[in-house]
């Protein structure tokens, strides 16, 4: 190890800083203490990560933390110390319950950074133990406030804010913005709006566990947007409006709303997951109107909760085809989620891929109208193929975390023995399902063995079966 570094240390100083930038930040944080030298050369790095998590060890004492706390803020001064000169592509800074003491060198830092053109900015001050709670987030007080330097910056083409408030007024001046990261803070519809308007550069959205006082909307037609991402946040009024002709992925994580959204000719891909609202009676209808809103992505991510409440009265498929090449199913193959597996596939004409991540079902409280399995169970027996993707264009099928109940076995033999252009089924049986357990491991090799001796409808398809 000496000789390797020994050879190391004859290479020039700009070869050398090039290795540590492509070292990930916590091996290049190791590099400074073998001299002077690397010490200086670590410095210049020019993308800096603190990690409060890479100290402080949750486990520990409480004063061994506030020890360990102590050493992290020691460790930001020696970089900041030693940094004299440079540019900054990317700082970051993961800092939970930043007290007064921190104060001053965040705002050096901050203030340093963005003097020597950072471009992305992320700064969180959440605390750790906040991941704990349901998907609904407390309404807590930012943790700090962003340094006033940010706003005087033009560089800033990335920013990421969690527990950390901001002046709306003042914001709306970061022009070359073009990805904005909001969490576990309030944020104004009025701030929403303003930062979308003044700030055109702007491509990426995202807000995780924020809220606020009103509802969400965004309707800027000459908007750039092309990614929106919101997860888990609460709005006072439950309507979600969105106008982003540009828009090519879409990620909704929360409960429901009644949603307007404009159709996005170039939506590329689309997750809707509601798997924290409880009720769905009554719910159906606005759920239809938000997928025939999102009909033209090529890639679906679905829940549990769209596979029950989607299919309503006697609909057997939405009324034009949905443009989806590639479906994702988290569900469980419950009885309640078979209707919305066929309302699915009948409504794919076009489907090439089909993946099921299973494990993530539940039975939705007031659901009366349960699912009688055999009628599904019986189709799926039978060798007519009764949906057009599986006669033409579906040709691989993922399932994972498989654990060999009747439905799933039952499926997957109407996929092999109808599915006319199918090329791969891998079935994946749940991590550590057979550890240990003969019995376990002779129930999944009659399944294999029953999967891998079924007729196939094509002469290309080939099956893995992994336990």
């Amino acid at each position: 190890m000496t000789n390797n570094f020994d050879g190391l240390s004859l290479l020039p100083d700009s070869l050398l800083l090039i290795i540590i930038s492509l070292l990930p930040f916590n091996e290049a944080v190791r590099t400074y203490i073998l001299s002077k030298r690397w010490l200086r050369l670590w410095a210049k790095r020019p993308s800096i990560e603190f990690n409060e998590g890479l100290f402080v060890k949750p486990n520990e004492s409480f004063y061994r933390r506030l020890a360990q706390r102590s050493a992290f803020l020691k460790f930001m001064t020696l970089w900041l110390d030693n940094r004299k000169e440079g540019v900054m592509e990317k700082f970051s800074l993961k800092l939970s319950n930043p007290h007064e003491n921190f104060h001053e060198i965040i705002e050096r830092c901050v203030a340093f950074v963005t003097k020597h053109g950072v471009k992305e900015l992320e700064l969180d001050f959440s605390n750790p133990t906040w991941d704990r709670e349901d998907i609904f987030p407390a309404k807590r007080m930012a943790l700090f406030k962003l340094p006033t330097h940010v706003y005087e910056n033009r560089t800033i083409e990335s920013l990421k804010l969690v527990s950390c408030s901001f002046l709306e007024n003042s914001l709306i001046n970061l022009h070359a913005l073009k990805e904005v990261s909001f969490g576990r803070i309030e944020v104004t519809l009025n701030a929403i709006t303003a930062l979308l308007s003044n700030c055109k550069m702007i491509e990426t959205l995202i807000l995780k566990k924020c809220w606020n006082s009103t509802h969400f909307e965004i309707g800027d037609e000459g908007s750039r947007l092309k990614n929106l991402v919101v997860e888990g946040c609460t709005f006072q009024l439950a309507l979600f409006k969105v106008n982003a002709l540009n828009l090519c992925f879409f990620k909704y994580t929360g409960s429901m709303n009644f949603y307007d959204i404009k159709p996005p000719l170039a939506l590329e891909e689309a997750h809707l997951d509601f798997n924290h609202e409880f009720g769905h009676l009554g719910l159906g209808f606005y759920l239809y109107d938000l997928i025939k809103d999102l009909s033209t992505a090529r890639v679906v991510t679905i829940c549990t909760y769209v596979l029950q409440t989607l299919p309503i009265g006697p609909k057997l498929r939405t009324e034009c085809d949905m443009n989806t090449r590639h479906l994702i199913m988290k569900m469980d193959m419950l009885d309640a989620e078979l209707r919305g597996v066929s309302f699915w596939l009948n409504s794919c004409p076009m489907l090439e891929s089909l993946t099921f991540e299973l494990g993530f079902g539940r039975i939705l409280e007031d659901d009366e109208d349960l699912v009688d399995s055999r009628v599904y169970q019986k189709m799926w027996l039978s060798t007519i193929s009764v949906y057009e993707c599986l006669n033409s264009t579906l040709k691989r099928v993922e399932v994972n975390n498989f654990e060999g109940c009747l439905n799933g076995i039952l499926f997957i033999y109407f996929l092999i023995r109808c599915g006319s252009v199918l090329q791969r089924v891998n079935i994946n049986v749940l991590k550590g399902e057979t550890d240990g357990d003969n019995r376990k491991v002779a129930f999944y090799r009659e399944i294999e063995e029953f999967f891998m001796t079924t007729p196939r409808a094509s002469s290309d398809l080939q099956i893995s079966f992994r336990y």
